[in-house]
């Protein structure tokens, strides 16, 4: 038996609200005349893709991480993980088991790398000027603890 009183219908909850919030939203755009706006771009063919190439074309995964990662200005710190999570393949397994990248400044454009001794930064530094051409590079920034 229900609870409630003779003549009142429940409130509607979860999956129901969910509908009548639906129903709501549909109705509210047929109003608008939404639908029929929709309905005329696709008879024109409005809603496909032209001759020529457009944002909606489907692309390749890589294109479209890539066209991610320029849109929303993720270049650097796309590049500083980058050169973080392969630091052994970059730097050789031998130099990165005593020096380890432990952040990026983005402001001074520094990389922080812990060595086990200075002998290890200073041939963190020698080797440095192999990998990373000199336009790059700001002479006096290396740093090591």
């Amino acid at each position: 038996m229900s609870q409630n009183p003779p003549g009142k219908t429940p409130e509607p909850s979860g999956v129901d609200l969910a509908r009548v919030a639906l129903r709501a939203a549909k109705e509210a755009a047929r109003a608008r005349g939404d639908m029929a706006q929709q309905k005329k771009q696709a008879r024109r063919g409005g809603l496909r893709s032209g001759a020529r190439a457009d944002g909606r074309d489907p692309m390749a995964l890589g294109s479209a991480i890539n066209r991610l990662i320029t849109e929303r200005g993720w270049e650097t710190p796309a590049a500083v993980g980058g050169v973080m999570g392969r630091w052994p393949q970059i730097v050789g397994e031998d130099v990165a088991k005593h020096c380890v990248p432990e952040r990026y400044d983005e402001d001074e454009r520094v990389l922080s790398v812990r060595c086990d001794s200075t002998a290890w930064a200073t041939n963190l530094r020698l080797l440095a000027r192999r990998w990373w051409p000199a336009s790059t590079r700001t002479s006096g920034t290396a740093r090591s603890g």
